[in-house]
């Protein structure tokens, strides 16, 4: 740190306002890899019921990328967890309009176990 510096309680300030003091040691991810419950259930126009990762786990990080239209990682995600790739082809052929009322139904499914770990 360059300057004068002045602790106030626990924060430091210098010339230019509030400094934050930075961890070098912190090392970021899962320390296990994490399970998902999965859940099943059937969506009007399709053969087969989907089975997909419990609604209510799903990562804040999916979540931001289903707002902003993000498929690729969306679909990353499901594969991690485990879907099989017959579903995911299913996923993907969902319309913008069918998105959502999906989505209501997936939150509603009823759960089927656990899926592979995803690393």
């Amino acid at each position: 740190m360059q300057g004068p510096h002045y602790l106030v309680g626990v924060l430091l300030f210098n010339k230019k306002g509030l400094t934050m003091p930075v961890s070098k040691t912190r090392k970021g991810g899962r320390s296990t890899a994490k399970q998902y419950t999965f859940v099943k259930f059937e969506y009007e126009g399709f053969n087969e019921p989907f089975e997909l990762p419990s609604f209510e786990q799903m990562p804040l990080g999916i979540i931001e990328a289903m707002e902003r239209g993000n498929i690729s990682k969306i679909i990353t995600w499901l594969s991690g967890a485990g879907v099989d790739e017959t579903v995911l082809e299913d996923f993907r052929d969902l319309s913008q309009e069918e998105v959502i009322p999906f989505t209501e139904v997936w939150g509603k499914g009823q759960p089927v176990g656990l899926g592979k770990s995803e690393s």
